[in-house]
């Protein structure tokens, strides 16, 4: 994941209601992949492979957004 821009919370609101708070965060993690290993470089992380991942590895990626965004804040 990379640090959030703007015009990442923007585009994930084109998707998903930011009050809808799971839908609106998988959006923007959507958005914030850069890249994942087993993939090629320019594979693109769909909704359905998120779909498909263990709560546990969803978790990671809500804590990693976490970091990132406090990070930003700092």
């Amino acid at each position: 994941l990379r640090e959030p821009m703007v015009r990442d919370y923007m585009a994930a609101e084109e998707v998903a209601e930011v009050y809808k708070t799971y839908s609106y965060r998988v959006a923007l993690i959507l958005k914030l992949i850069e890249k994942v290993e087993g993939l090629p470089e320019d594979a693109i992380v769909t909704l359905n492979m998120l779909k498909a991942l263990p709560p546990k590895d969803m978790r990671l990626l809500f804590k990693g957004l976490d970091a990132l965004e406090e990070e930003g804040n700092e």
